[in-house]
């Protein structure tokens, strides 16, 4: 085969094709029609899968079922593909790595060009290939699948498939009779079930093709290309079957590819040297590597002591000095080269050693670097001194954390002082313990003192020692953990305190226990606290307990003596008793006996209460009150407990005191104090409560006996008018009995001309819940009366119901009527609301002003005449034009109201602002007006509110100026006619409309919104106006000046009565945020396209992942989900070994960019090697806030080299000579074997010469 054969030379263009929805049955008649081994599947023209003969041979055994699919259902998926350029033998090793005998072949746009199988390769061999190997039976395969003729179809393909064999071959006598291949299996598949449970007899292939083992391969595949079969049975000289041999055999016949492979390779890589060597200075590259080293300064000199080589690199900290080329050793000045100042440098040095110093260079910022700086000489091959190499690096930052470390240890040795935490080492055979200095401390023990369990015997209560000695054994013994607190009592006779042990166990190197380290604590204050929160808990318990007593229990007796006894229950908490202080006083008690309560009870009841009740408004506290309470007939009962005592009272009532016998240490605690005054107030309150109670079922039956004895009808009927109840009176008025009542309707009260009025009042009562109406309604009897009736809807047994009186005003209206003539006028007045009365005789042209008129402008009743020019007189000079003008117009138009405001001057000489309002009352019978009447208000205040509301709206058009976008009222009425009667002036920069283009007209801002976006702006406000909820939208405008611009806009919608919508809100610019917006999505889109795996982890602790590409899942097999907030390490945890993850780390620390390549793993587990790059991400203060790592798998790539690399070995190992030539007949190769065989001493002494006879 020619070795510079492209895949596109040999690959097969004349393909059948199907589409993804194509059907299986179609498929499989097209390749029994066309003798086809494989379809592919496209889309576009572009290779989605592959539907080969093994895959219809699995489909054959469920054929109903799998006939009836679609191509996209049972073609391999992806399919394995290359491009068309790619060299023979390289698409060979993809076959072989991946199993498979197809494969696609596409453009470099990835559309289908055409396929490459096992028979392309057989026919594009050189004979001399299948030469090389001459007998069949070195590359036949010895184990060969056979069945019987009586087998079943079904069988048959079962054990094809399960073996993954494309042929099986019919035996019968030790005789092959035929062959059943995968081809059969297109002419199979149409069986049904039934059929396919038929011998195999009738469907194999037969006769057979057989050929002896002796025979040579060049044979095999002759016959192979005349019979146009895949495989061939072979038999032994017994005609027995031997093997079977098929194309797949012959392929793999082929001489070694790697051989190939390496020459070629072998022939690049001595012309890419060859020109290297050309290309490339050894200086330049010597000089680059040396740059590359991780100091601050490197510089080297020669023999003359001439600086020949000066790497120096910039510190943003320290001042690095810098070094000319040529200049000589000793001219070097400063602290950094103290070291090439000292005596005998130079003899240390050249006698192979290194010397190393530290020193200490301020930097700029007054503080200091530090740099570790050492000299060594350079030799050469010959081991002679050729100079010498200077170097200085920066450990300011390791001389920072060692300084930072011994800062921190001594702060906390601080702070196990200060915490009284103290250590302890005990020896496991000794039991002899080491005690820090703070252990002493907490025992109160001398420093010198040996420590141990003998020790502490002496320290603890007797019943607790032996469990921690049992705990320390056990801990020394099984290795399990030593923790306990206990109680110890310090040898200096302090008080006693509590301690937390904990240790755990070490092990000399045999593994047996070496000895105990651990920590004690003076826990004392904790151990006090969880004390106190136990009894603070028990406390508490009490309260609710006594609260749900409060809610539950009636009787006060009860009640109270079930209080003393939960009290008595709390821990620390000794007796209680409560003494009421009122008409019947009453003591109760718990844990107090004997004949002083007794006698207490009787002093109570003779009305002689203790001293301690005789303040009502504090609480007391009484220390040893066996002491202090002499007098009490309890104080006896008072042991080793102290007591408290709070008065009873709820709203400033008072009710007695209750008594606590409490613990010693608990009367201090203002907390315990609290507590118990919330008892003594929830006993207040109860008592409260109960008194209260009782009241109200006196007032119950107060109110009913008003009810019973009310002068009014008192009534409750149905929603549709049945009386329910009725009291005597309505009984009384209506001349029926009560019974009578109860059932009729009240309609029935209404004259037959007032039953619309009637129904207006249900209609009333239930849409407003109240009602208060006069009118005429008649009795039983039929007589009519005058009625006032008040009523209202109320719940009444879970039903709404009315219930309302009903007074009988008859006597009034008839007394109403008789006053009725004198009362209009003042009537009149007072309708119309004004608190200065006046009256105008027209004719007479004279006015009543009353005493108040004048009064309201500080006038006595004589100061002012009742004339219209009293009137004209104290009118302001600027209202008297206006005020006539009114005048006239009202006396011309003959209105019967009339209003006007304006100014009056007071007698102080002040103006009050004055409301004048009024009616004409009587005309005269030409229709001109007699008498004119009415009020004047003083609405000065009023004024001057309506002054400050200008102001505030003056303020408030400032500050909406300032805002950021534009803040508005927009307004939609019911004609759909639309406006912002007020927008700020930023409408301006929104929509380049002024806030008066649109105060009546909202046109011209929806003439600006972007046309695409128009009819969503349009809809969403008229979804808000619908179901008035925010309107929160992102739209677009074109604008004359700034073009196309992005606005959110935001308002609620408020529902006027008119049934206009009206929205408060605001509208901002958004365009940046928009265009930003973008750039992030095209920015995303951009990283989920990458077909290299990303990663992003913030800096910092542990480095969490953020955010991974679908390419790192798919190179990973981990999702985002399963990598977030986890460290990259997980793809290498099976190998933590590898040197390149230290420089990894160390350039992470550094925040630096760095490349490498790791052996990772996958999430099933499989190895892949990946070249990785991490770089560091800057915020806009230039610090480091995340890593971007981007990878690729080169697995591939390494196993190439690594084949070519033992393909080279295994040449030089060779005991064949091997040798090769170049194009001009010079040698460019020659194995060891080779210069051995031909006498030469190295390689050196044939390369580049040309072939003789004698070589």
């Amino acid at each position: 085969m020619n070795d510079m054969l492209k895949i596109s030379d040999i690959m097969t263009t004349n393909l059948v094709t199907f589409n993804l929805d194509t059907p299986v049955y179609d498929i499989v008649k097209s390749m029994a029609d066309k003798k086809i081994s494989s379809i592919i599947i496209v889309e576009n023209n572009k290779p989605m899968g592959i539907i080969t003969e093994r895959d219809i041979l699995k489909a054959s055994l469920s054929p109903e079922e799998n006939l009836k699919k679609l191509a996209s259902e049972l073609m391999s998926s992806p399919v394995l593909s290359m491009k068309k350029n790619v060299d023979y033998r390289d698409a060979y090793m993809q076959m072989t790595e991946h199993k498979i005998r197809h494969l696609v072949v596409v453009e470099e746009t990835g559309e289908l060009l055409g396929m490459l199988s096992e028979s392309d390769f057989l026919s594009h061999l050189n004979p001399e290939q299948l030469l090389a190997i001459k007998e069949v039976s070195k590359v036949m395969t010895a184990k060969v699948l056979t069945c019987t003729p009586s087998d079943s179809v079904y069988s048959v393909l079962a054990q094809m498939a399960e073996f993954r064999v494309g042929g099986i071959v019919v035996q019968e006598n030790d005789e092959a009779v035929g062959v059943v291949s995968e081809r059969d299996a297109l002419k199979l598949i149409h069986k049904s079930s039934i059929e396919l449970q038929e011998p195999i007899r009738a469907y194999m292939s037969s006769p057979v093709i057989t050929i002896h083992k002796e025979q040579t391969v060049l044979n095999a595949q002759s016959m192979m290309e005349n019979f146009s079969i895949r495989r061939i049975v072979v038999l032994d000289d017994d005609e027995k079957i031997a093997g079977i041999i098929t194309r797949h055999d012959l392929i793999k016949s082929i001489p070694d590819y790697y051989v190939e492979i390496l020459r070629e390779m072998m022939d690049r890589q001595r012309k890419l040297v060859s020109q290297t060597k050309i290309k490339l200075d050894e200086e330049t590259i010597f000089h680059n590597a040396m740059k590359s080293l991780p100091h601050n300064l490197v510089f080297m000199t020669n023999k003359d002591e001439s600086i020949q080589f000066v790497n120096a690199k910039e510190s943003q900290i320290c001042n690095v000095p810098s070094i000319k080329i040529g200049s000589q050793l000793e001219s070097l000045e400063g602290i950094l080269f103290e070291l090439i100042k000292e005596s005998k440098w130079k003899e240390f040095v050249k006698q192979g050693k290194t010397l190393h110093k530290i020193v200490k260079v301020a930097n700029k910022y007054a503080d200091f670097c530090y740099f570790n700086t050492s000299i060594s000489a350079i030799l050469n091959t010959e081991n002679e001194f050729e100079g010498y190499m200077y170097i200085a690096r920066d450990i300011s930052e390791q001389q920072t954390l060692e300084q930072e470390l011994k800062r921190l240890n001594d702060k906390l040795q601080e702070a196990y002082t200060v915490a009284k935490i103290g250590n302890f080492e005990l020896d496991a055979k000794t039991l002899d313990a080491f005690w820090s200095n703070e252990i002493y401390d907490i025992f109160g023990m001398e420093k010198d003192s040996m420590g141990g369990p003998n020790v502490l015997k002496t320290l603890v209560k007797p019943e607790v020692f032996p469990v921690i000695k049992d705990s320390l054994i056990s801990a020394l013994e099984t290795g399990s953990s030593h923790e306990l607190v206990y109680e110890v009592f310090p040898k200096n006779g302090s008080e006693s305190s509590w301690v937390e042990c904990r240790a755990r166990r070490e092990l000399d190197e045999e593994g047996n226990p070496k000895s105990l380290i651990g920590t004690v604590q003076d826990v004392t204050h904790r151990v006090q606290a969880e004390k106190r929160i136990e009894h603070l808990n028990s406390l508490l318990k009490a309260i609710r307990n006594i609260n749900q007593l409060i809610v539950k229990e009636k009787d006060t007796n009860i009640l109270m003596q079930a209080i003393c006894e939960e009290i008595t229950v709390v821990e620390h908490f000794f007796a209680v008793w409560v003494l009421l202080d009122g008409k019947e006083r009453k003591l109760y008690s718990s844990g107090f006996e004997g004949e002083g309560l007794a006698k207490l009870e009787q002093n109570v009841s003779a009305g002689i209460l203790p001293s301690c009740c005789s303040i009502e408004d504090k609480l007391q506290t009484f220390k040893e009150p066996k002491v202090t309470c002499m007098s009490c007939f309890l104080s006896e009962s008072y042991q080793n407990s102290d007591a408290i005592v709070v008065p009873l009272e709820h709203e400033g009532n008072f009710y007695g005191h209750i008594c606590f016998s409490i613990g010693n240490d608990l009367i201090k605690d203002e907390e315990e104090k609290a507590l118990l005054q919330e008892i003594a107030d929830d006993i207040g309150f109860s008592i409260y409560t109960t008194k209260e109670r009782e009241l109200n079922e006196k007032e119950q039956k107060r109110y009913k006996s008003l009810i019973e004895d009310s002068h009014d009808g008192i009534y409750m009927h149905t929603l549709g008018g049945v009386v329910i109840d009725a009291n005597p009176m309505l009984a009384k008025i209506q001349g029926c009995s009560r019974s009578e009542l109860i059932g009729m309707n009240v309609k029935e009260f209404y004259q037959e001309q007032d039953y619309e009025r009637a129904r207006s009042h249900f209609r009333t009562i239930k849409e407003k819940g109240t009602i208060h109406f006069e009118m005429e309604l008649k009795k039983i009897n039929g007589t009519l009366f005058h009625t006032e009736v008040v009523a209202s809807l109320v719940e009444f047994d879970g039903e709404m119901v009315i219930q309302g009186s009903l007074r009988d005003i008859t006597k009034r209206i008839e007394a109403e009527k008789k006053a009725h003539e004198n009362e209009k006028i003042m009537m009149l007045a007072l309708e119309t609301a004004g608190h200065g009365v006046w009256d105008w005789n027209v004719p007479a042209d004279t006015i009543y002003y009353s005493p108040q008129w004048k009064s309201m402008l500080g006038y006595r009743a004589d100061e002012i005449k009742n004339h219209i020019s009293s009137f004209y007189a104290l009118l302001h000079p600027d209202d008297i034009v206006e005020t006539t003008l009114k005048l006239e117009e009202f006396f011309k138009d003959r209105t019967t109201k009339y209003s006007l405001t304006f100014r009056l001057r007071a007698k102080d000489g002040t103006y009050r602002w004055i409301l004048s309002t009024g009616a004409m009352l009587s005309f005269d019978k030409d229709g001109e007006p007699l008498r004119f009447i009415g009020t004047h208000t003083d609405i000065t205040e009023q004024k001057l509110l309506e002054e400050e509301v200008k102001k505030s709206a003056e303020t408030l058009y400032k500050l909406t100026e300032n805002i950021p976008g534009a803040i508005y009222q927009y307004k939609l009425c019911p004609d759909g006619s639309s406006s912002f009667p007020y927008v700020s002036q930023g409408i301006e920069n929104i929509y380049e409309v002024s806030a008066q283009d649109v105060r009546y007209d909202a046109t011209s801002v929806f003439n600006r919104i972007h046309k695409d976006d128009l009819d969503r702006v349009v809809e969403s406000i008229e979804n808000s106006a619908k179901i008035l909820q925010e309107w929160n939208l992102e739209y677009r405008v074109n604008l004359p000046q700034k073009g196309l611009c992005w606005l959110h806009g935001r308002s609620k919608p408020e529902k006027l009565e008119d049934g206009s919508i009206v929205w408060h809100g605001i509208i901002n610019d958004i365009t940046e945020k928009k265009k930003l917006e973008n750039e992030l999505h095209l920015f995303k889109r951009s990283v989920e396209s990458s077909n290299e795996g990303i990663s992003i982890t913030e800096a910092g602790d542990d480095e969490p992942i953020i955010y991974v590409n679908p390419a790192f899942e798919r190179l990973t097999g981990y999702s985002l989900e399963e990598t977030l907030g986890k460290n990259l390490r997980l793809l290498n945890e099976l190998n933590r070994e590898q040197p390149e993850l230290e420089l990894l780390n160390n350039a992470i620390k550094k925040q630096e960019s760095i490349g490498v390549e790791l052996k990772n793993y996958r999430k099933d587990g499989s190895e892949f090697i990946s070249k990785l790059t991490v770089d560091p991400i800057l915020d806009e203060n230039k610090k480091v806030t995340h890593f971007v790592g981007i990878q690729k798998d080169i697995t591939k790539e390494h196993k190439v080299l690594n084949q070519l690399i033992l393909q080279s070995e295994s040449l030089e190992k060779s005991h064949a000579g091997i040798s090769m030539v170049d194009v001009n007949k010079q040698f460019v190769y020659a194995n060891a074997s080779y210069i051995n065989m031909w006498g030469y001493h190295n390689e050196a002494e044939i390369l580049g010469t040309s072939p003789t006879l004698s070589t």
